[in-house]
C-alpha cells in the first residue's frame, strides 16, 4: 500500500492496482476508503466483468467491515434512478484512469444496488454467494463440479447467483431498476418462466440436482434448450426417488457414478434412456443393499459366509456398483444374497457338527477317565513265616 497525490489529482479517493497488487491511497486517509480498495483484491475486474458489481461488492464489503469496527458508513450519498447522471448500471463504463460524469451517480447507485441484493441473507449464505461469484462458478453446479466454471462472471451469471443460491427473489427486479437495459430486461420473463419450471424438477429430485443438459442451458441463459431438456425429463422425479430411497432402506450411501448417471445426463439419448437407467439403478441399489445385510444377518450366517466365501462376493457387487456397471451389481448382488441365504444352514452345520464332535470326544475322556477310576489293583499274596524255636 503507498500514499500518491495523484490519486486526487485524478478525482479518486485510492484505488487497487491490479498489475501490481498494491492498494494507491491519496493524502485523505479515509479507513472506509481503505477497506474499499482491500476488498479489490477480491471483488475484481479479473473475477466480474461488470464494474458496478465489484464496485458494489467492495463498497458494501467496506461498509461492513466498517460497521465491526464500530464505525458508520458516510461515504455515499443518497441516489435514485432519477437522479442527475442516472444510467442503467451495466452501461456503466470500465475506469478510464479519471473519474467520468456517470462517477458520481454510479458508484452510489451500485452500493444501493449491491444492499438490496445482498442485505437479506444470513451470513453463511453472503459468503457462499460471493464465494460463488469470486470463483466463476454457476448457480446451477452440483457440488464440487468445476465444468460449469468460467474465469469471469458476467451480470446473468450474478443474478442467477443471488437468486438461486442467495435464495433472493426479488433479484431480478433489483437489476431491472438498477442495472439493466430495456433489451436485458426483456430476457427476465422468459428466464422467470424457466427457471420456475427448473426448480420443480430440481425440488423433486433433491438433494441430486438435474441433469447436465440443463444445468448448461441455464447458465448460458439458453432458455429454449433448458425447456426442451425439462420437458424430457420432469416426470422422472418419482424414478431418482425410488433410487434415494434404496439407499435409505440399506443404509447404502449412493455411489457418485451412479449418481452421475442422471446429473451428467446430456443430449437427446441420454436423456430419453433417463427412466430405463433410474430403474436399473433401483434394482441394483436395492440388490447390493440386501446382499450387505444378508451376510452379516445372524452370527450362523457370517460362520457360514466364511465357508462360501459371501464376504468376497458382496465386496465383488459393492464395487461394481460403485463404478456404475448396474448389470454386473445386480448379478453379483444376487449371486452373494443367494450364498448368504445358505450360509445360515451351513453356519448351523457346522456348529452342529462342532458340537457333536465336542460330545464324542468328551464321552471318550469321560471313559477312559472312567475307566481308570474303577481298575482295583490285584491281591497280594504274603507267605507266613515259621520262627524256629529256641533253646531254652
Amino acid at each position: 500500500m503507498r500514499e500518491d497525490r495523484s490519486v486526487n489529482v485524478r478525482g479518486y479517493d485510492g484505488w487497487f492496482d491490479n498489475l501490481q497488487d498494491s492498494i494507491v491511497i491519496g493524502e485523505g486517509l479515509d479507513q472506509e476508503v481503505l477497506f474499499h480498495e482491500l476488498s479489490h483484491a477480491w471483488a475484481s475486474p479479473r473475477a466480474i466483468e461488470e464494474r458496478w458489481i465489484y464496485e458494489g461488492l467492495a463498497s458494501d464489503l467496506a461498509a461492513l467491515a466498517l460497521d465491526e469496527q464500530g464505525g458508520n458508513s458516510q461515504r455515499w450519498k443518497q441516489v435514485t434512478t432519477t437522479s442527475k447522471g442516472a444510467i442503467p448500471l451495466n452501461a456503466w463504463a470500465g475506469a478510464t484512469g479519471r473519474t467520468e460524469a456517470n462517477d458520481d451517480y454510479a458508484y452510489p447507485a451500485s452500493y444501493l444496488a449491491m444492499k438490496e441484493l445482498l442485505d437479506g441473507m444470513d451470513a453463511e449464505t453472503r459468503a457462499a454467494v460471493l464465494s460463488a461469484a469470486v470463483e466463476g462458478r454457476s448457480a446451477y453446479a452440483a457440488p464440487e463440479e468445476q465444468r460449469l466454471d468460467a474465469n469471469r462472471i458476467g451480470w446473468q451469471r450474478f443474478l442467477d447467483l443471488v437468486e438461486v443460491v442467495g435464495h433472493n427473489d426479488s433479484a431480478p427486479q433489483t437489476f431491472k431498476k438498477w442495472a439493466l437495459t430495456p433489451e436485458q430486461a426483456g430476457v427476465l420473463d422468459d428466464r422467470e418462466s424457466t427457471l420456475r419450471a427448473y426448480q420443480e424438477v430440481a425440488d423433486s429430485v433433491a438433494p441430486w440436482v438435474p441433469p447436465l443438459e440443463v444445468r448448461t442451458a441455464m447458465t448460458n441463459w439458453e432458455y429454449f434448450v433448458a425447456r426442451d431438456a425439462l420437458t424430457q425429463i420432469d416426470d422422472l422425479g418419482p424414478a431418482v426417488k425410488k433410487v434415494q430411497e434404496a439407499g435409505a432402506r440399506h443404509h447404502l450411501e449412493i455411489p457418485d457414478a451412479v449418481v452421475a448417471i442422471y446429473q451428467t445426463a446430456e443430449g437427446d439419448t441420454e436423456l430419453a434412456n433417463l427412466g430405463d437407467r433410474l430403474a436399473e439403478a433401483a434394482t441394483a441399489v436395492d440388490a447390493v443393499g440386501a446382499a450387505d445385510e444378508a451376510a452379516s444377518s445372524n452370527p450362523l450366517a457370517t460362520l457360514g459366509g466364511k465357508v462360501l466365501g459371501v464376504d468376497a462376493k458382496v465386496a465383488r457387487a459393492d464395487d461394481l456398483l460403485a463404478d456404475g456397471d448396474l448389470d454386473g451389481a445386480t448379478k453379483a448382488a444376487k449371486s452373494a444374497s443367494s450364498a448368504a441365504d445358505r450360509s445360515t444352514l451351513v453356519g448351523g452345520g457346522i456348529l452342529l457338527g462342532g458340537l457333536v464332535l465336542l460330545g464324542v470326544l468328551l464321552l471318550l475322556v469321560r471313559k477312559m477317565l472312567g475307566g481308570r477310576a474303577t481298575r482295583r489293583p490285584a491281591p497280594v499274596e504274603t507267605a507266613t513265616i515259621e520262627t524256629p524255636p529256641t533253646d531254652g
